[in-house]
């Protein structure tokens, strides 16, 4: 049983490590610009 409870440790230990790796995604910055002159 002791090997069983490594796994899940070991487990929850990586899902710990990707959420923190995670983080979400920046916003762009979007600047329109509207000029008469372009067809």
């Amino acid at each position: 049983m002791g090997k069983t409870n490594d796994w899940l440790d070991f487990d929850q230990l990586a899902e710990e490590k990707v959420r923190d790796a995670l983080k979400p995604p920046s916003m762009y910055k979007v600047i329109l610009v509207n000029d008469d002159y372009t067809p």
